[in-house]
């Protein structure tokens, strides 16, 4: 009966022995191996693995994977300890580890960031044979604390709706504040149109301070370095070229509508915020405003001036018309202006192509 026991306590002991030491061991447990903090849509932080191979031959021709969450990405040629061997997805990079003898421990380091579209879970490590097969798996966590930048409009857009003649300039004043904890070297204003067909007829000429440029269906006016300290009205802290928290940003932006072919208002979203390394807008606040112009009582007549001379066979004639408003408002262009003739009268080119040319009045 003792030597059963015996026995039995002998091989519960190997069995506990042999899946506490694993012959590959990933260890990711100590806290500086990953950052305190990590911004999101900021720098890079730097993390840091052990690979043991407790093995009694060498491991040769391994690889490991590092899957990184929703909206992170590998900086490429971060990596120390290994060599890429596919970066061709920055989630999900592969790393081509050197040999690692018997019973020793090989460091990796390799830097992240956090982009748009962040989900908060951990990193998945997997240490692969040459095979392609599992040998170890282990997780990390992202950091202990990956604040997102925050920020909210101080009032709405004043005015809200701006009035104003057709390819007349008008201001707008914009402000809105850091509402989070990150302090921010790049900041983003867009104003855009809702409905992509009017994008033609709206203009955003200038900003105060900042780089305007355009995007689909708006614009974009890009703040950093000098522009961004120049906007900033309202300090919090220390005098420096970042956008802190509890600062505000004040923009005058000067603004057009260029026809009302389509209608005589134009509704917008404007948004302030910042974003990642990848130029995309992802932390902001939004605004409603709309550009109009006011609506005309204008009434197009068209009359032909006396002394026509009519032309014959296969000579040219030229007759004249006044086209005239005789409403009550400002007419700023004449469209599809139409003169019929009798299918036996030919109007020679260069004179058609006057009737094309847009009048103002």
């Amino acid at each position: 009966m003792k030597t059963r026991f015996t026995f039995v306590l002998l091989l519960l002991m190997f069995a506990v022995g042999s899946e506490s030491f694993a012959q590959i061991v990933i260890n990711t447990a100590p806290t500086s191996y990953q950052p305190a903090t990590l911004v999101q849509g900021g720098a890079s932080g730097t993390y840091k693995l052990d690979i043991t191979n407790n093995n009694a031959a060498v491991l040769s021709g391994a690889k490991l994977t590092v899957t990184l969450p929703a909206g992170m990405e590998y900086v490429t040629g971060s990596i120390s300890g290994a060599t890429q061997s596919n970066v061709s997805n920055l989630q999900i990079p592969v790393f081509a580890l050197g040999d690692i003898p018997s019973t020793n421990t090989l460091t990796v380091t390799f830097s992240a960031r956090i982009n748009c579209g962040f989900t908060n879970a951990n990193i998945n490590y997997n240490v692969l044979s040459s095979g392609n097969v599992s040998l170890q798996t282990a997780v990390s966590p992202v950091a202990a604390s990956t604040p997102a930048p925050a920020f909210v409009f101080s009032s709405v857009p004043s005015p809200q709706a701006l009035s104003t003649p057709l390819n007349t300039n008008a201001t707008r004043t914009v402000k809105f504040k850091n509402s989070g904890n990150v302090s921010l070297s790049t900041v983003y204003f867009e104003t855009s149109v809702i409905t992509g067909t009017q994008y033609p007829y709206y203009k955003l000429v200038s900003s105060n301070f900042g780089t305007v440029t355009p995007i689909t269906n708006g614009y974009r006016i890009t703040l950093t370095g000098a522009a961004l300290q120049s906007a900033i009205t309202t300090t919090s802290g220390i005098a420096d070229a970042s956008f802190d928290k509890d600062e505000e940003i004040t923009l005058v932006l000067t603004e057009q509508m260029t026809s009302c072919a389509l209608t005589s208002s134009i509704q917008l979203t404007m948004k302030a915020g910042s974003g990642d390394s990848n130029n995309n807008f992802c932390f902001s606040d939004t605004s409603t405003a709309s550009i109009n112009t006011p609506a005309s009582n204008a009434a197009i007549s068209l009359s032909r001036i006396d002394g026509a001379a009519y032309g014959s066979f296969c000579t040219n004639g030229t007759v004249s018309y006044t086209i005239a408003n005789t409403g009550s408002g400002a007419a700023s262009s004449i469209y599809n202006s139409q003169f019929h003739l009798r299918k036996w009268f030919l109007y020679v080119q260069p004179e058609i192509s006057q009737f094309l040319i847009l009048l103002r009045l």
